[in-house]
């Protein structure tokens, strides 16, 4: 599986075992795909920010908007399933700029935050994260005011 621009806007491919020409799953845009551990669906990020849903296949039924920007805020990541693939891990944006880890099931029943970060002076910058279903790993980031100075000289 994989996203490209090579159409002019990214779409999401998934290649055949066997080999072959790629196979466009999405037609209106979409990118940082996620497959889910059963194998029978991709989640991935709409060009609207929202969390979507797909067969693998691309022909076992229709494309699902799961959540919405007005549930939690922008959707800017879609990281991982539960080993049970009953439920999507996403990250989303919040007006102040703060990014917060939440879930959500396949039918888009029972979306919710799972992991909030309060701390002001400690944020969580990146949109990425890794999960084992039990523990969040994710970077905090920490602004600082270092500046750096380099003299390129031609020797």
């Amino acid at each position: 599986m994989l996203w490209t621009d090579h159409t002019g806007r990214f779409e999401i491919y998934v290649a055949p075992a066997a080999g072959g020409a790629l196979k466009q799953l999405t037609t209106g845009g979409g990118w940082m795909p996620a497959w889910s551990k059963d194998g029978k669906s991709i989640a991935y990020l709409g060009m609207d920010q929202t969390l979507r849903l797909i067969p693998a296949g691309g022909g076992g039924g229709p494309e699902k908007i799961l959540v919405r920007p007005a549930t939690f805020g922008p959707v800017v990541a879609v990281e991982a399933w539960s080993a049970d693939s009953r439920k999507i891990f996403f990250r989303v944006e919040r007006p102040d700029g703060s990014m917060e880890i939440a879930q959500v099931g396949p039918d888009g029943s029972n979306p919710t935050i799972v992991v909030r970060f309060d701390d002001r002076d400690r944020p969580a910058y990146r949109p990425d994260f890794g999960t084992d279903g039990k523990t969040f790993y994710f970077t905090v980031g920490r602004h600082e005011a270092d500046i750096w100075v380099m003299d390129l000289r031609k020797r």
